[in-house]
């Protein structure tokens, strides 16, 4: 008779629900907040699986560079789990524009691939997405950060000067004309120089090398699985899953989370305690019954089933 003492289970049954929802509301909004978190990450600069030379995601060198591959590009093409993927070459540089100069990442991609895996088109704040066409001046066109637009005071049409290292020990320096400001003061990428890709391997170098194929697969939460599995394909590459890229942002979310689940546990264990609290409560004000009960005869086993 859960009605016997009203009040008192009104309190446990509020307790109850109020526990749940508190519980569901909590879990949804961490998993939706992390999920927002890791699209960040994964659509606006790694993608979901990166392939690299063997070690170059410990100590990135401009030299440690894979050879772009027909072979390789076309298996990705057809490989039922990936959805996209692109090519990419970095390398610090030093941006100078009239008399002044900062420091900068410069960052090779393909025009028409990159969109298909990042957000990097969407990011355009200023100016229009670049393309692979010179200008009439003869220079390539360039994307960049907020930060090199404002140290800079760069606007849409001027030029900007790269000094950088070529792959081949010589002094890389060229001209390029700014066709876009990609992002804001806060963006990652604020103090990048976007060059088309064919641009970047002819300024630094490469000729046909790469530094990475960024990857975009159809089922985000089995990348790491997918990862494993073009691996065991491409023994002669690295291919990590945006985990092992971005490991130091995964392990301080995995510590966040564990810390957000003690706290969510620490609800149910308050609920849990308050809920035996009422059954203990109503065990003992029905001894009397129970020993009435056992001396008609009644065996403990069915008072406990009871």
């Amino acid at each position: 008779n859960i009605f016997r003492q009203r009040r008192r289970s009104l309190l446990t049954g509020l307790s109850m629900t109020g526990g749940y929802i508190l519980f569901v509301f909590s879990y949804s909004l961490l998993e939706g907040s992390y999920s927002g978190i890791i699209d960040i990450f994964t659509l606006d600069n790694t993608g979901h699986i990166q392939i690299h030379k063997d070690d170059y995601l410990d100590r990135p060198k401009i030299y440690k560079s894979i050879q772009a591959s027909t072979e390789l590009e076309n298996y990705l093409s057809n490989h039922d789990e990936v959805l996209s993927f692109t090519p990419r070459v970095f390398s610090p540089a030093l941006a100078y524009a009239g008399d002044k100069t900062v420091p900068s990442r410069v960052i090779g991609v393909d025009p028409t691939l990159e969109p298909k895996v990042t957000r990097l088109e969407e990011k355009v704040s200023d100016g229009k997405y670049f393309d692979t066409s010179p200008n009439a001046d003869g220079y390539f066109q360039s994307m960049i950060g907020k930060g090199v637009a404002i140290s800079l005071d760069l606007e849409i049409g001027d030029e900007i000067i790269l000094i950088s290292q070529g792959a081949d020990g010589s002094i890389a320096n060229d001209i390029f004309s700014v066709s876009a400001v990609i992002g804001n003061r806060t963006s990652f990428d604020r103090m990048a120089v976007y060059l088309p890709l064919s641009a970047a391997q002819e300024f630094l170098s490469l000729g046909n090398d790469l530094h990475e194929y960024a990857i975009l697969v159809h089922d985000d939460k089995n990348n790491e699985k997918i990862a494993r599995v073009l691996q065991e394909q491409l023994p002669n590459l690295t291919v990590s899953p945006w985990q092992i890229v971005e490991a130091t942002f995964y392990r301080t979310m995995q510590s966040d989370k564990q810390g957000n689940y003690f706290g969510m546990a620490l609800v149910v264990f308050i609920v849990f305690i308050g809920v035996l609290n009422t059954v203990l409560m109503s065990v003992l004000e029905r001894t009397r019954e129970f020993g009435v009960l056992r001396s008609i005869g009644c065996r403990p086993g069915e008072l406990v089933k009871m």
